[in-house]
C-alpha cells in the first residue's frame, strides 16, 4: 500500500497527478545558464533556478505544449486545495495561473512572467510528447517565502552530481530537519518520504514540506550580496564583497569559490551581448604567511573549517585593465562581460551560482572603428579628473660628474598632482579645480526636461547657478582640489603618445614663468630686492642670454618641464584595486630651468585616482 496524504491534503493529490520526470542541467560556463528541463505528458513539478530571458509566459511557453502554468502565491490562509480534480479553476485564491490565449478561460491568467528561485507547476497536454524545455537565463539566488507551521512548495539549488539526502539537506533547519516531506512518487501520486535519510534530493525538483514555526533557511551555505542581481560592477564599481555563511549550529563547512567562464548571451532584443569574461582579483589577508594584497582570482580558493555561523568575507575587485578589447558585432547595440562564481561546500550539499557582471573601461568598439559606452557616450578610457601624489625620490647635482643624472636624496618629497582629461583624450595640468552641481530642467508637466549633471570648474567666478557637490555641516558646497606645487592659472594641454594611463604611454607639459610674473618664485611685490626695479625705481635692464627666457639681475624666467612616463604595474609596488582603471601611475621626471645657472632635473613617481568622471571642463562656461 503506497503511503498518502493526510485527507485534508487528498484532493490534491487528485488534481495534480502528476507524471514527473525533471532532468536539470546548468553548465559549468554560465554567466547566462541554459537550464535544461524534461517535461512528460501531464503535470510536472519544476523548481527554476534561472531568470529566463524573455520572461513573459507567453514568449516562453510558446511553440511547447504546455497548457497552464501555477505558482504558489499563499501568505497567510490555511493549505486550501481544488475540490474538482478534473476542471481548472482559475480564480484560486492562492495560485497565479497562466493560460494560453487560446484556453477558453485565457481571459483569466493572473501569471505574466517567470521569476528564476521559484517553484512551479507545469501542465502538459496529457497526448503530448516528452519535451525538452530550455530556460535560459540569469542564476538566481532567492531565499524560499517560508509560511510559520504550514505546508511549503519549495526547491533548492543542487550540485550537479550526487545529490545529497534530505535528510543531509536539512539537518541543520530545527523547524524543517524532523517534518514530513512530500514528493510525487514514480506512479504520479504525492507520497509523503518516509525515509529521509535515504531518499536523494533531485536536482530542479519541488515538492512540499511542512514546517514547525517560521524557518530561517536558504540552505547548507547562505550567499550574501550587496546586490540581488549578483556581483554586478557596472562602469565605476572596483570592489565587492561576496559573504557566504555557514548557518550550521554544530557543523564546519569548507567553502569553495570557483571563477568560471560564461556562456553568450540569448539573442534576444535589448540585451547587450557577452563581450568576454570578467578578470576578478581576491584580497589576501594571511600577515603569518606574508601573503597580503590583491591576488589574481585563477584557481578554485578554499575556506577551509568555517565554523558554526561563520561568515567568511570574500573581497573581490574587477581587472578592467586586463578585459579583452571588445568589437561590437553586427545588429547589437551594448555589450558587457560576464562571468560567474559557484559556490560549493565539501559535503557536496548545495551548488551556488552567482552571476558576475561588468562593464569595460574603455566600451567597445563599434563597427565604424569608434568607441562607445553603453549610455552612448564616447568610450575612451580615463575621461575626467584625476587626482594624486608625486614622489621625489632622485635630484640632479649640478655639480657632479653627470649634472643631469639624478642621484637618490636623503629623503622623499611629496606634492599635489591634478589632471584633466576630455573626451576626445585630450590631457590638461590643473593648479586647481571645483565640483560643483547644475540643477536640471523640467517641462511643463512636471517630468526630467534636461538631467542634473556634475559640473568641473577651473575659474570660480563662474560658479553662478550652480550649487554645491557635497554636504558639510548640512550645507551644499563644492568640492575643492588645489596643488600648492604649481604657479599657473589657466590648464595647460599636455601633449601624449598613446593614452593617457596606458602602458608605456608618455604625457609631457611645460610651465613658464616670466620674469616678471607675478607667480614667479623670485618676484615679491613688496620686497626692494624683487621688484625688478633698481634703487631709483627705474627698470633693470633685461637680458636674455639664457635658454630659459629672459632674466635680470632680480629674478629669472622659470620653466618646469613635466613627463608623465605611465607604466603597467604600480610604480611604489602598492597593489590597490582598480589599477589600470581608477588608479595609474608610473614615473615622474621634471627638468628646472632657471632656477640655477644649470638645468636641475628631479625624478621619482606618481600615482593618480579618478576623482571624477566630468569630461568637459567649466561646462562650456
Amino acid at each position: 500500500m503506497k503511503p498518502q496524504l493526510p485527507r485534508h491534503l487528498r484532493p490534491l493529490a487528485g488534481l495534480l497527478s502528476f507524471s514527473f520526470c525533471l532532468l536539470s542541467s546548468l553548465p559549468a560556463t554560465a554567466q547566462w545558464a541554459a537550464q535544461t528541463i524534461t517535461l512528460r505528458p501531464g503535470w510536472n513539478a519544476v523548481f527554476l533556478e534561472v531568470q529566463p530571458e524573455p520572461r513573459e509566459c507567453d514568449a516562453v511557453f510558446a511553440g511547447l505544449p504546455v497548457e497552464t502554468v501555477w505558482r504558489f502565491n499563499r501568505r497567510q490562509t490555511t493549505v486550501q486545495f481544488i475540490d474538482d480534480p478534473n476542471q481548472i479553476v482559475a480564480s484560486q485564491p492562492n495560485w497565479l495561473i497562466w493560460l494560453p490565449n487560446a484556453h477558453p478561460l485565457g481571459g483569466l491568467s493572473q501569471l505574466f512572467t517567470l521569476e528564476g528561485g521559484r517553484p512551479y507547476l507545469i501542465k502538459l497536454a496529457d497526448n503530448a510528447p516528452v519535451t525538452t524545455w530550455t530556460a535560459k537565463g540569469t542564476p538566481i539566488l532567492r531565499s524560499p517565502d517560508w509560511l510559520a507551521s504550514a505546508l511549503n512548495f519549495v526547491g533548492f539549488p543542487l550540485p550537479t552530481n550526487s545529490p545529497p539526502t534530505l535528510q543531509a539537506f536539512f539537518t541543520n533547519s530545527p523547524a524543517l530537519a524532523t517534518n514530513r516531506v512530500y514528493r510525487l512518487s514514480a506512479s504520479g501520486l504525492w507520497s509523503q518520504v518516509n525515509n529521509p535519510a535515504t531518499n536523494l534530493m533531485q536536482r530542479g525538483e519541488a515538492f512540499w514540506i511542512r514546517s514547525t514555526g517560521l524557518p530561517d533557511y536558504a540552505g547548507p551555505l547562505e550567499v550574501q550580496l550587496e546586490r540581488r542581481s549578483g556581483l554586478d560592477f557596472g562602469r565605476t564599481l572596483t570592489e565587492q564583497t561576496l559573504r557566504i555563511r555557514n548557518p550550521s549550529t554544530n557543523q564546519n563547512r569548507t567553502v569553495a569559490v570557483r571563477l568560471l567562464a560564461s556562456e553568450p548571451i540569448p539573442v534576444t532584443a535589448g540585451l547587450p551581448v557577452k563581450a568576454g569574461s570578467v578578470p576578478l582579483s581576491w584580497w589576501q589577508n594571511d600577515f603569518a604567511g606574508g601573503k597580503v594584497g590583491w591576488t589574481n582570482l585563477a584557481t578554485t580558493l578554499v575556506y577551509s573549517n568555517l565554523p558554526p555561523g561563520g561568515t567568511w568575507e570574500l573581497r573581490l575587485a574587477v581587472r578592467r585593465a586586463d578585459m579583452t578589447p571588445f568589437t561590437l558585432t553586427s545588429g547589437a547595440a551594448a555589450a558587457t562581460y560576464q562571468s560567474l562564481l559557484e559556490v560549493t561546500e565539501a559535503a557536496n550539499l548545495t551548488r551556488l551560482l552567482v552571476p558576475v557582471s561588468a562593464e569595460g573601461m574603455d566600451g567597445w568598439i563599434t563597427g565604424t572603428g569608434s568607441r562607445a559606452s553603453k549610455d552612448g557616450t564616447p568610450g575612451l578610457p580615463h575621461t575626467g579628473l584625476w587626482v594624486g601624489t608625486v614622489t621625489l625620490t632622485n635630484v640632479s647635482q649640478p655639480s657632479g660628474a653627470n649634472p643631469l643624472a639624478p642621484v637618490p636624496t636623503a629623503s622623499e618629497f611629496e606634492f599635489r598632482l591634478l589632471v584633466h582629461v576630455d573626451a576626445a583624450g585630450q590631457a590638461r595640468l590643473l593648479q586647481r579645480a571645483l565640483l560643483m552641481w547644475r540643477q536640471g530642467q523640467t517641462n511643463s508637466a512636471g517630468g526630467v526636461a534636461v538631467p542634473g549633471r556634475y559640473v568641473l570648474l577651473t575659474d570660480e567666478q563662474r560658479t553662478n547657478g550652480l550649487v554645491g557637490a557635497t554636504l558639510r555641516d548640512g550645507k551644499a558646497v563644492g568640492r575643492r582640489f588645489s596643488s600648492a606645487a604649481f604657479s599657473f592659472r589657466d590648464p595647460l594641454p599636455m601633449n601624449g603618445t598613446g593614452l593617457f594611463g596606458a602602458n608605456a604611454s608618455v604625457f609631457l607639459c611645460a610651465i613658464t614663468n616670466g620674469y616678471n610674473s607675478p607667480l614667479n618664485p623670485f618676484v615679491h611685490r613688496f620686497h626692494p630686492d624683487h621688484d625688478n626695479l633698481d634703487d631709483r625705481g627705474a627698470p633693470l635692464t633685461v637680458k636674455t642670454d639664457l635658454p630659459a627666457g629672459p632674466y635680470t639681475k632680480e629674478s629669472w624666467t622659470v620653466k618646469r618641464t613635466l613627463e608623465l612616463h605611465f607604466a603597467g604595474a604600480p610604480p611604489d609596488g602598492l597593489a590597490l584595486s582598480g589599477w589600470g582603471d581608477t588608479q595609474v601611475g608610473g614615473t615622474y621626471r621634471e627638468t628646472l630651468s632657471g632656477l640655477h645657472a644649470s638645468d636641475l632635473v628631479v625624478q621619482g613617481y606618481f600615482r593618480l585616482h579618478q576623482a571624477a568622471r566630468v569630461e568637459t571642463l567649466n561646462d562650456g562656461l
